[in-house]
């Protein structure tokens, strides 16, 4: 797993790099804001250690620059800082960061917290691949597929649902299956009583 630390003391960077490395991680370093943007469309990290107050540009804006990338979709930020005021937590959450450790810094709480991060985010991950996954296979299906949720609300129509039902998935969405799905008798076209329900 590769962090990227963000902070613009040496001592702090130097610190975290050397915990880092050995509790395992592959570590990179970036000075302020600006850097750690640059270096994170050079190479995404796995997950990035920030300090919040920086020159340049602070950690707090960078937070959220990261955020709205595409690519940082599922990127753990964790703000480091020594501000403990709630207008700077507040930022930090609303920027985007996952989690807000204090300094001076407790090495066996941050080595827990990154540690649960990862594993979420690796969860996380298999479930969106998963999930992407499915909605292929749903989507070259030869038949017409719904899904509900539990309540019969409408979630998805494949292609073919669509052409079947007149639906789109976005107009369907939220609707009861019984006003997308109208089943008619063949022969006498008079409506049938829905069997799900």
């Amino acid at each position: 797993m590769n962090i990227l630390v963000v902070d613009d003391a040496p001592l702090i960077r130097g610190l975290l790099v050397q915990v880092l490395q050995k509790f395992g991680y592959l570590v990179n370093i970036a000075e302020d804001g600006q850097q750690a943007i640059a270096a994170f469309l050079q190479q995404p990290p796995d997950l990035i250690l920030m300090d919040a107050d920086m020159p340049v540009m602070d950690g707090v804006t960078a937070c959220a620059q990261i955020k709205q990338l595409p690519a940082a979709k599922h990127l753990p930020i964790v703000m480091v800082t020594s501000y403990i005021e709630r207008e700077w937590v507040d930022r930090a959450y609303a920027a985007g960061a996952i989690d807000y450790v204090t300094k001076p810094i407790n090495w066996d709480v941050l080595r827990n917290r990154i540690h649960y991060i990862l594993q979420a985010k690796q969860a996380e991950e298999a479930l969106f691949k998963e999930k992407e996954k499915a909605q292929v296979t749903l989507a070259s299906i030869g038949d017409g597929v719904i899904t509900t949720d539990a309540h019969g609300q409408v979630e998805y129509l494949n292609a073919v649902a669509t052409k079947l039902t007149g639906w789109r998935t976005e107009e369907a969405h939220g609707l009861p299956l019984n006003q997308i799905l109208r089943l008619m008798d063949e022969n006498t076209q008079q409506p049938l009583e829905f069997p799900l329900q």
